[in-house]
């Protein structure tokens, strides 16, 4: 029982020490705020020491180990290659074009009189275009649009040049695998839950690094606040 008062002291001094240790933490986040940027966070050289040493105060500590962290630096980067991750999974529901051009050129002797000519000529032109777009429940809208143009020099064609076009519209839809939204966007929520995984990853590198100073210096103080607690017996 007699161990109670200097427990309860004891707890007291630290739980003002604590008190006073975030104070500046406080007064820095009223700062510059941090990139979390690849390539924005500039490393800081240390300032030169003096004949007593060097004095730096805790936000000017925080400062220059959070500038040359090469931990932070990696778990930047990672959070920047999730998001761009997430961003191309995301790349799924972009329509897709295409578009062809085909030209021929065909010449071959005439076997009968029947061909027109004594020798057949044919040249054809055809263009086609197509844009597919993916649907949220794993099905697929297709648009197309051909154009075709031929020529010949026979005599028994009397639409010389000729022009033949098509429309086509087609939807797929699966109806057991990669059935539904869940199946479409799977790939998109793992990588989101990659970079809401990264995105923690680098506070929590920020914070360690924080607190890790902020411990130091209040292990650096309590016990000198610890010694003046005078003993009860």
């Amino acid at each position: 029982m007699k161990r109670l008062p200097k427990f309860r002291a004891a707890l007291a001094v630290l739980g003002a020490a604590g008190l006073l240790g975030l104070a500046p933490l406080a007064t820095a986040q009223t700062g510059a705020a941090i990139s979390s940027r690849p390539g924005e966070r500039t490393p800081r050289a240390l300032p030169e020491p003096a004949a007593e040493g060097m004095r730096l105060s805790l936000e000017q500590a925080v400062s220059l180990a959070i500038a040359n962290n090469e931990d932070l630096n990696v778990s930047v980067n990672s959070a920047e290659a999730s998001r761009y991750l997430l961003l191309s999974n995301w790349g799924i529901f972009d329509p897709l074009a295409q578009a062809s051009l085909i030209r021929a050129h065909s010449e071959s002797p005439a076997a009968s009189d029947l061909v027109g000519a004594e020798v057949s000529t044919r040249d054809s032109t055809n263009f086609s275009t197509q844009v597919t777009q993916l649907a949220p429940t794993g099905g697929t809208f297709s648009l197309g649009l051909t154009v075709a143009r031929t020529s010949q020099n026979s005599s028994f064609f009397f639409v010389n040049p000729a022009y033949d076009s098509g429309l086509t519209f087609s939807f797929s839809q699966p109806l057991l695998r990669n059935f539904g939204t869940r199946a479409t966007n799977i790939r998109i929520d793992t990588s989101r839950n990659t970079r809401d995984a990264a995105a923690l990853v680098e506070v929590t590198t920020r914070m360690s690094k924080v607190f890790s100073l902020e411990l130091r210096r209040l292990m650096d103080h309590t016990p000198s606040l610890l010694g003046k607690i005078s003993p009860r017996g």
